[in-house]
């Protein structure tokens, strides 16, 4: 790669440093009691369980609407 990066590899690493400073933790310092991931890997969880729930909204909203 002769040290270049490419666009989503910096879009990867603006939101890591957004989810650090968002938290106040370090990615690799982070620690859950319930499992052994990373920060990345904690908010990944949080978001899959609440993706359904906002599709959900969204779909109501739209029948309503």
């Amino acid at each position: 790669m002769d040290g270049h990066f490419s666009f989503k590899s910096d879009v990867y690493s603006f939101g890591v440093l957004l989810l650090e400073l968002l938290s106040g933790k370090k990615n690799k310092g982070f620690f859950h009691p319930d499992h052994k991931l990373n920060l990345l890997g904690h908010v990944s969880v949080i978001m899959n369980a609440h993706v359904s729930e906002i599709i959900k909204d969204f779909e109501n909203y739209a029948l309503t609407v």
